[in-house]
């Protein structure tokens, strides 16, 4: 149990750490739709875009690398 509790403890203060560190890249409100001008941006809105060409659904998810 205070294995448990130290890994979790653990993980906590890395997300906190991890917060602390991206928070001058959050957006402050984007109005709708993928904000960013990277490849990675780019290509998703080109995808999406294909799939409602025909009224697909679109399921959007991240995955980490």
């Amino acid at each position: 149990m205070a294995q448990e509790l130290a890994q979790v403890s653990s993980q906590l203060n890395y997300e906190q750490e991890r917060q602390n560190a991206l928070r001058p890249y959050l957006v402050a409100k984007a109005k709708r739709g993928v904000v960013g001008k990277s490849r990675y941006a780019v290509r998703l809105r080109q995808q999406i875009k294909e799939a409602t060409e025909d009224r697909r659904s679109v399921l959007v998810f991240e995955n980490p690398a």
